[in-house]
């Protein structure tokens, strides 16, 4: 989810124009309908009193298969990073979006974990995601992003047959070597 990155495409399509603000105010109420929807446990309806978002008894459901459903943000200003640490599952960026490249996650990185230890949660159940291009895939490249700056997990953008059958068969199992290697030299 997003707090607006692509604002003009949404409001083409029907969504309401929302300034900065209303955005990120937003999408902690889009966070909270989710999760309310799909509590199948809990008893009633869904009732919120949102401003973006009100539901007056919804139906609870279906329940996801994966339990909770984990929510990750592709968020970037401080706002949306500060929301992410109190309420979201993970973080996932897009690299070409970051404004200083790679060296955004780390401070990215900051704002989620003192957001999240303020929330009263542990920093490191947050999962750090980067969706990457296909230029970005080289086993090196991916290697210094895990160990430099702690990304867990990598989307790579695109439907290349051939590049999605070299991810499975050489870059992810490289990569892996790689980090582990880094980490073990590490200590």
């Amino acid at each position: 989810l997003g707090a607006g990155g692509f604002a003009p495409a949404a409001v083409a399509m029907g969504a309401p124009s929302r300034t900065p603000a209303e955005q990120v105010g937003a999408l902690g109420e889009a966070i909270t309908v989710i999760r309310e929807l799909q509590d199948t446990e809990a008893p009633g309806g869904v009732f919120l009193h949102n401003e973006h978002y009100p539901i007056r008894g919804a139906k609870r459901g279906p329940a996801p298969v994966q339990r909770p459903m984990p929510i990750w943000l592709g968020v970037l200003r401080p706002k949306g990073l500060r929301l992410l640490g109190s309420a979201a599952d993970g973080w996932l960026p897009s690299l070409g979006r970051l404004e200083h490249g790679p060296d955004s996650l780390d401070a990215g990185h900051e704002i989620i974990d003192g957001a999240a230890r303020a929330a009263g949660r542990e920093p490191r159940s947050i999962r750090r995601l980067l969706n990457v291009g296909p230029r970005t895939v080289d086993p090196e490249t991916l290697a210094g992003l895990a160990t430099r700056h702690g990304v867990d997990t990598f989307v790579v953008v695109g439907d290349d047959e051939a590049l999605i059958e070299e991810l499975g068969a050489r870059i992810a199992p490289e990569t892996r070597a790689i980090v582990a290697e880094r980490r073990a030299a590490a200590g």
